[in-house]
């Protein structure tokens, strides 16, 4: 959710809520809609012109974000957590491109009378991914009471 206490543009919150419920008027959306016939991108016809295309993937929105020096490094879910949780624990202003994103967060840990934040590598973690894959293989919820799946059980074995 993008709080209005963001010091930012009105029709930059706007575009952003619009493109976190995958609401702009890209040729993808378009084209669901029937009111456009092909949904290849115009600019590098190299894709579907998706909002994750258009904002992330497009040769040509990447060589503008290369060339106004904007990092567009693909997210890398371990090494980026661990680095906003650098960021969190740091008592030094953040200056990154998410430094709104570490400034709203730290404001909010003000609300809890204790909170930590850790990192768990993914090794350490699969159990927890596999039962997520066990769970979402079935239509109703699952209770493991006294016994885990074997796919879990000989991950912690």
């Amino acid at each position: 959710m993008i709080r209005s206490s963001l010091n930012v543009a009105s029709k930059i919150k706007t575009t952003l809520w619009k493109m976190a419920i995958g609401y702009l008027p890209t040729l993808s959306n378009l084209q669901v809609r029937r009111i456009a016939a092909v949904s290849c991108c115009p600019i590098c016809r190299a894709d579907e012109e998706s909002i994750k295309h258009v904002f992330q993937e497009c040769l040509f929105t990447r060589q503008i974000l290369q060339d106004l020096k904007v990092a567009s490094s693909p997210f890398n879910g371990e090494r980026d957590a661990l680095t906003i949780i650098n960021k969190l624990k740091s008592p030094e202003e953040d200056k990154s491109t998410i430094s709104v994103l570490i400034k709203e967060i730290k404001e909010r840990v003000r609300w809890f009378a204790l909170i930590d934040f850790r990192y768990v590598p993914r090794k350490a973690n699969e159990a927890a991914h596999i039962l997520v894959e066990e769970g979402r293989r079935h239509a109703s919820p699952r209770f493991w009471i006294e016994e885990a799946p074997i796919e879990v059980e000989a991950k912690v074995a």
